[in-house]
């Protein structure tokens, strides 16, 4: 009886186990599919992303080759229209490589030699900005204000008035600061430089309100007596 019982318990462990097994290969089964599945993703994601990088470089391979093609044929039919532009894009590059002080004789000697571009208008107002960046206020304003007479209607005019405004300020003179900054919000007030114009007027204000309302300053002696010997 003894036996008969322990060959049955034997027998449910057995397919107790079995079952453990099977269940355990499942498990595997799924996790290996999975493991497969997540490279697949990884794959695709890395496929896609070459590719992705590829397309970019053939397009910009094809810009830098329309660009070229488009120089050549500049330069093959009007050759001075191609040196002038060449010319306007190195002075530019100076900016960009913050040599304010070549950029300036750069953009007077555009302007000089093609004085009928159209991007003459552009270098006077490169011209200020520089002016401008090297702390030269005074020249800055009248840079600015050349340009701002001769291009009215340049979507660059608003920034020249608010730098005019900026260089007062700069100057120490805010009452001629203001004036700028009130025709930038009377003639150009939909642009961006008429919003932070008004907000530098009421700063100004704001200020001049703190300066009359501070208490007279006590009064002062005379200079000191100078030594005598």
């Amino acid at each position: 009886m003894y036996a008969q019982d322990s060959g049955t318990r034997l027998a449910e462990f057995g397919a107790q186990l079995e079952r453990l097994e099977a269940n355990l290969q499942g498990v595997q089964g799924a996790a290996e599919t999975q493991t497969v599945q997540i490279k697949q993703i990884e794959e695709n994601s890395g496929r896609n992303y070459r590719d992705l990088e590829m397309r970019l470089k053939a397009l910009e391979g094809r810009v830098e080759l329309f660009q070229d093609i488009l120089n050549r044929t500049v330069a093959g039919v009007a050759p001075k229209l191609a040196e002038e532009g060449k010319k306007f894009q190195a002075a530019l590059d100076l900016i960009r490589e913050v040599q304010y002080d070549k950029a300036i004789p750069a953009f007077q000697q555009f302007i000089t030699q093609y004085p009928k571009s159209p991007s003459v208008g552009e270098a006077q107002f490169w011209t200020a900005e520089c002016r401008f960046a090297l702390r030269d206020f005074s020249q800055a304003i009248k840079d600015f204000q050349k340009f701002a007479e001769k291009y009215p209607k340049s979507n660059k005019t608003p920034p020249a008035i608010l730098k005019q405004g900026d260089a007062f300020l700069q100057l120490q003179m805010p009452e001629e600061a203001k004036v700028f900054y009130k025709k930038l919000v009377s003639e150009y007030p939909t642009t961006e430089e008429a919003a932070q114009a008004k907000g530098k007027l009421t700063a100004l204000e704001q200020k001049g309100d703190m300066i009359t309302k501070l208490p007279p300053p006590p009064p002062q002696k005379g200079p000191p007596a100078p030594d005598e010997f």
